[in-house]
């Protein structure tokens, strides 16, 4: 996904938002735009991978600021 628009019932725009990947196709920066007033906000993220190329930590940062921290544990089965 490179971009996605939020529209109300009657079908007028309420945001729209880009999107950019890094190199393992994570989103790595989100812009929105508020329609009603075109504001812009926007996210940024960081991740760290495991050995799998999974990430496993992903860093969401807002204005500079950390503003959420997602961890995932991944376990691996041998088949």
């Amino acid at each position: 996904m490179v971009a996605q628009t939020e529209k109300d019932n009657a079908g007028n725009v309420i945001s729209t938002s880009k999107f950019t990947r890094n190199a393992n196709n994570d989103i790595s920066e989100c812009l929105t735009v508020i329609a009603k007033d075109n504001k812009e906000f926007k996210l940024t993220y960081e991740f760290e991978y495991d050995n799998a190329g999974n990430w496993i930590k992903q860093t969401q940062f807002y204005d500079g600021a950390i503003i959420n921290i997602i961890i995932r544990n991944i376990e691996y089965f041998k088949g």
